[in-house]
């Protein structure tokens, strides 16, 4: 009698450890929790495949490849930035025959390579000018910079392409105008097909004296 009852009591300790060990599970996979970006429409995901799936999600870092540098040393330092996890997708503020402003526009990155919607970071720079805005395309961030230099930013525009097209092939999908003015030499930069732009460093007065393009890396 003791023993049918000793293994009734490690039956009954077994299948509570069991069903305890299999909510833990479930719950560090958290399905039900799951990012607004997941697709688990239409399918019931074992652990495996819901793990597999969130691997695979595209993701901005904070690593950073930093363009060169164009302009002068005048004005004062500060950066124009997108937040945590976000992608540039364009760039906004004044110019004439230099940038006399400027401001970047950003997305969130979804899990799988699509952009949200867009916000503004604010301007650096002078009033000078008149106001311009460039945008890339829906769906597309900035993946270089064109345009012209010397003492001062003479004038700047977009290339910009699809996170997923950039991170498999490396090619522009679209090239915009340049906003400013033609003199200057010219310069063409592009990151590096595993990195999205994110930020801009800037030199800044009544003009904006210097801009680099800092391009985040995309992961996995």
């Amino acid at each position: 009698m003791q023993s049918s009852q000793s293994a009734n009591r490690k039956l009954l300790v077994t299948a509570t450890c069991v069903s305890a060990l299999l909510a833990v599970s479930v719950g560090l996979a958290g399905p039900a929790t799951a990012h607004s970006g997941d697709d688990l429409s239409g399918a019931n995901l074992s652990l495996h495949e819901y793990a597999a799936q969130r691997i695979l999600a595209l993701s901005a870092s904070n690593l950073f490849y930093t363009l060169p540098g164009r302009g002068g040393g005048g004005g004062g330092p500060g950066t124009l930035a997108c937040g945590a996890g976000d992608v540039a997708v364009g760039i906004y503020g004044r110019s004439g025959i230099y940038i006399d402003q400027l401001g970047l526009t950003c997305a969130y990155l979804m899990d799988n390579g699509s952009l949200g919607p867009t916000y503004d970071t604010g301007t650096l720079g002078g009033q000078g000018g008149g106001s311009f805005r460039l945008i890339c395309p829906l769906g597309q961030a900035i993946v270089g910079f064109h345009g012209g230099s010397g003492t001062l930013v003479d004038r700047l525009g977009l290339y910009c392409s699809g996170v997923a097209n950039w991170r498999s092939h490396g090619s522009v999908e679209y090239v915009t105008s340049a906003a400013g003015g033609g003199g200057g030499g010219s310069f063409a930069d592009l990151c590096p097909s595993d990195y999205v732009g994110a930020r801009i460093n800037v030199r800044t007065g009544i003009y904006v004296d210097r801009q680099e393009l800092l391009c985040a890396y995309i992961y996995p």
